[in-house]
């Protein structure tokens, strides 16, 4: 009957139905649902009443079965009650994993107000809800903290790609770019609009200490063996920052991605070296429970990929 009020059905009465149509009986029924069998008599006859609808065929000694107005609802009830115990799950994880602070790093060099403010004002735009704190970290720190959770996402320089290989560790390249050699502006090389490493065999380099950044040392190197020559290293540093620094003639130069906050040193021409390619990942733990997480690189892959820096 059409106009059935349905306010008062509840999911106990569904699971009860569908307990019957699985057992063929209000007995075991009533045994698996941990009630009398008078009980859930009672409270089917209450919902068949409510419905207008005979759910069941009743016979002495024989099977319980649905009626096909029964089977009806009940292959529908049965998808309903599979439904919400799939959201129910999925806002409990929310609520258990899903932190609305997302704990993002980068390393010092990297120019933070061109690549990475306007990456999280746009996100933000989004899901202003979000909240986003930072931290300035040495590479190292970065791996170690997406591994203890005490970061969530890890801006980082291809070059040392390599230490965020080992699962649960994970990357996603979101920015290529080429290397820029700096130089005093009366560097004969400033006159170029751009160079290849054959252009730089000349030229003595300040680097940093193989030491202490050995992937960026051998990048170095192996790209200036591809051109023909062995690089003429007059200084090595313990920082790159300090590299501009220690540029002192006019033959000197030194190297830093274009996303470096040094390239807005005023004192140097930088120069595009176009067979020096290198770029930016975005670097996290595959066991990290936040949503936001995957979400925040989706995003920023396609924001990186639709500007052009200059």
């Amino acid at each position: 009957m059409l106009g059935t009020e349905f306010d008062n059905i509840t999911i106990f009465q569904l699971r009860l139905c569908l307990s019957i149509q699985e057992y063929g009986s209000f007995t075991r029924a009533a045994e698996a649902c941990h009630i009398t069998q008078p009980t859930l008599s009672k409270k089917i006859s209450q919902l068949e009443e409510q419905l207008g609808l005979d759910l069941f065929v009743r016979g002495k000694n024989t099977t319980i079965r649905p009626t096909p107005a029964g089977e009806v609802l009940f292959k529908e009830w049965r998808s309903i009650l599979k439904h919400m115990e799939r959201s129910l799950q999925y806002a409990y994880e929310i609520q258990e994993n899903d932190n609305p602070t997302i704990l993002f790093s980068s390393i010092p060099s990297i120019d933070t107000k061109i690549y990475i403010q306007p990456l999280v004002e746009a996100y933000l735009g989004k899901l202003p809800n979000r909240i986003f704190r930072f931290e300035l970290m040495n590479i190292s720190f970065q791996a170690s903290g997406l591994l203890d959770g005490s970061i969530d996402i890890a801006m980082v320089p291809i070059f040392r790609e390599n230490l965020f290989k080992s699962p649960p560790l994970v990357s996603k390249v979101i920015l290529n770019c080429n290397w820029l050699a700096g130089m005093l502006p009366s560097n004969v090389l400033a006159s170029k609009t751009s160079l290849t490493m054959h252009d730089l065999a000349k030229q003595n380099f300040i680097l940093p200490s193989p030491h202490l950044f050995s992937d960026y040392y051998s990048m170095i190197e192996e790209c200036c063996l591809k051109a023909g020559f062995t690089p003429n290293v007059t200084f090595t540093t313990q920082n790159h920052m300090s590299l501009p620094m220690n540029i002192r003639t006019n033959n000197e130069v030194f190297f830093v991605e274009s996303y470096s906050r040094i390239v807005g040193d005023t004192g140097f021409v930088f120069r595009e070296v176009t067979d020096m390619k290198g770029g930016l990942l975005l670097c996290w733990n595959e066991n990290n429970k936040k949503s936001i997480v995957k979400d925040f690189v989706k995003y920023a892959t396609n924001y990186f990929s639709k500007i052009r820096f200059k």
